[in-house]
């Protein structure tokens, strides 16, 4: 392999290190071998939001005045200016002066600094001492402290009679509210007790009324089957009587005919025996015997006729009192089994309602233990919040007095700084009034010229006043003229206006100071702070930038219109030697020209870089 690339974006997460859009460190997947004397890396793309404002930080500059007055400074804020137009906007803008203890406190620096610079005399070592005009800014500031102090302490009273007003008032609905709940807990509790026994008197009664009437129930069908058994078993009787005589009349019937038969077949026989006793003896004796035979073949019939009947009466009459038998018995089991289970149903209401009863004692006995170990707990915390509130309001009171005192100590210690500040303008205002000539005429030499302007801006430092609510409009205004620039002065006072390097940069002046109304000579760097961005690696083997040396990988021009995300591919990949033969993570930064980070408001970053290897 001689060559690969490695994409490097900037969300890629590095717990040890806070990535950013302009600075991130990317540990790779896998430590890269390669010998520092054999391998080379160039950037080949870089994508980037234009997500940064053309003016970064606020930048400033300083109005001088002829009379010696103290420079007043004035604020350019931070934004992203589109054009000229909104940038002049900007400029020419008036400041409406704000109300209110600060500014009035800024009012009474300004003021002195005013009267520090008006008055000659005085000893600068003699301290705190100062004049009578000094003396009466002093009083002005101690009076209004001492107003400001009594009106907030009266506040704090009428904030502390409030809340303890409205204690007292919470309380008092406390104790009624838990008093009116108390009552409908109580009044609750009676009227379930109530209800619950009324219920239990009922249900007993209900069911006394239920076991009667089963009673009187099985009793009647007792009553009921035992008539029956009795109609039937004298049904049974009579019917046997019946059956009896039948068999009687049956048997008596055969007899006499029998009788009659055997009468007239013996005068028959005597008759017929007259006339042919023998002829007729062989067919008599014949017919006797089969009268005989027969009679007995009737006989035999009958009998069996009539026993089989007995038998099957007594048959019927032995199972029908078998059945009957065991009918009794079995209604006797059924009626003995059904007191028995009448018994154990009355027992497992009885005992069912008995625990019925012990668990509703059970319950209420746990719901009064609840209720007071509830009770117990709300008093355990009250008396909690109670002692809490109490230290609350110590702690309270505690970081009122401790506030006040750093208040108070801020008061001193900002008086006592406005009165050194007053003295240190007192000091060196007039070595600054002397300056100032000087730095409106300008030395030829640059040297001197830069070493004049270093001890004047230390000046001026330290006698400027903030112009946060100064209206420069009635003193300078600022125009357009050929797309670029213009900075006249309206006012006789005004000796020149000061830019700050970077702001006179931004809008195209080539000095830092001008002396008198004049245009641009170059048109606004709408680009601001990043017309290029500069890509350092650690990577790569330091190369020499300008007076130093240092781990430049790529220069990228800015293009793309704010909002846009940027796609840069380098036509001409410049490759650099690596610092490490062992790459286990690769650190980038996108830099100014002046060494600070690319403020992206938003967006990734990623870059691509492209290793390869020498060809020997």
């Amino acid at each position: 392999m001689d060559d690969f690339y490695v994409t490097l974006p900037s969300n890629v997460p590095n717990p040890p290190f806070p990535n950013t859009s302009s600075r991130y460190v990317t540990r790779l997947p896998e430590v890269l071998q390669l010998r520092k004397d054999k391998w080379m890396v160039a950037l080949t793309d870089l994508v980037y939001p234009h997500s940064f404002v053309n003016v970064g930080k606020p930048l400033h500059y300083w109005i001088h005045f002829k009379t010696g007055r103290q420079p007043i400074r004035i604020t350019f804020p931070s934004a992203h200016y589109l054009n000229l137009e909104q940038i002049l906007l900007t400029l020419n803008a008036r400041n409406r002066p704000k109300r209110g203890a600060e500014e009035e406190i800024d009012e009474v620096s300004r003021t002195k600094r005013a009267v520090s610079g008006g008055t000659s005399g005085g000893n600068a070592s003699s301290g705190p001492v100062l004049t009578e005009k000094k003396k009466e800014i002093l009083r002005l500031v101690n009076e209004k402290a001492a107003r400001d102090k009594a009106a907030k302490e009266k506040a704090d009273q009428e904030k502390a009679d409030q809340e303890r007003d409205a204690k007292e008032k919470a309380d008092k609905e406390k104790a009624d509210k838990e008093k009116a709940d108390k009552e409908k807990s109580d009044k609750e509790k009676a009227d379930k007790e109530k209800s619950d026994k009324e219920k239990a008197d009922k249900e007993k009664a209900d069911k006394e009324k239920a076991d009667k009437e089963k009673a009187d129930k099985e009793k009647a069908d007792k009553e009921k089957a035992d008539k029956e058994k009795a109609d039937k078993d004298k049904a049974a009787k009579e019917k046997v009587e019946r059956d009896r005589e039948l068999l009687k009349l049956v048997n008596y019937k055969a007899d006499k005919d029998r009788i009659a038969k055997e009468k007239k077949e013996a005068d028959d026989r005597a008759k017929e025996k007259e006339e042919a006793e023998k002829e007729e003896a062989e067919k008599e004796k014949a017919k006797k015997d089969k009268a005989a035979k027969e009679k007995v073949e009737r006989d035999r019939e009958l009998l069996k006729l009539v026993n089989d009947k007995a038998e099957k009466d007594r048959i019927a009459k032995e199972k029908k009192e078998a059945d009957d038998r065991a009918k009794e018995k079995e209604e006797a089991e059924k009626e003995e089994a059904e007191k028995e289970k009448a018994k154990k149903e009355k027992a497992e209401r009885d005992k069912e309602l008995l625990k019925l009863i012990n668990d509703k004692a059970e319950k209420d006995r746990i719901a009064k233990e609840k209720k007071e170990a509830d009770d117990r707990a709300k008093e355990k915390a009250d008396e909690e919040a109670q002692k809490k509130a109490a230290e609350d309001a110590k702690k309270k009171i505690e970081a009122d007095a401790k506030k006040k005192a750093e208040l108070e100590k801020a008061r001193k210690e900002q008086l006592l700084a406005l009165v050194n500040n007053a003295l240190a303008v007192k000091e060196n205002l007039p070595v600054y009034k002397e300056i100032l000539k000087s730095v409106k005429d300008r030395p030829e030499d640059p040297a001197t010229y830069s070493e004049l302007l270093i001890e004047f801006e230390k000046l001026r430092s330290i006698v400027s006043i903030d112009g946060a609510n100064f209206d420069v409009t009635p003193y300078i205004k600022f125009s357009e003229e050929y797309g670029r620039v213009k900075v006249q002065f309206l006012h006789s006072d005004v000796l020149f206006v000061e830019f700050e390097k970077p702001f006179s940069y931004f809008l195209g002046f080539d000095d830092t100071i001008i002396r008198s109304s004049i245009s641009a000579p170059h048109k606004v760097d709408l680009f601001g702070d990043v017309s290029v961005i500069y890509l350092y690696s650690d990577v790569v083997e330091p190369i020499i930038v300008g007076n130093k040396k240092t781990n430049l990988l790529s220069v990228i021009p800015c293009t793309g219109q704010h909002g846009s995300v940027v796609y840069y591919t380098v036509p001409n990949p410049r490759y650099v030697p690596i610092i490490n033969s062992t790459i286990d993570s690769i650190r980038v930064e996108l830099l100014t020209d002046g060494g600070d980070p690319i403020p992206f408001s938003w967006g990734t970053t990623i870059a691509v870089l492209h290793f390869k290897k020498l060809k020997m």
